[in-house]
């Protein structure tokens, strides 16, 4: 399996991401989440519908 972010990479890569908004509506996915799926999808080279779920629903 693909190793994810790590915390020492995540927080130089988090205050580069724009500010969450308030909770509205739907869900707001878990950044760093998405963040490691990217990264999985880039590596792997597999397409967005075969990314396996503990990065997230689709």
């Amino acid at each position: 399996m693909i190793q994810g972010i790590d915390d020492v990479l995540w927080k130089s890569i988090e205050p580069y991401l724009p500010p969450q908004k308030p909770h509205t509506g739907r869900p707001h996915a878990d950044l760093r989440k998405l963040m490691n799926g990217i990264l999985y999808v880039v590596t792997t080279g597999c397409t967005w519908k075969d990314v396996p779920r503990i990065y997230g629903s689709k």
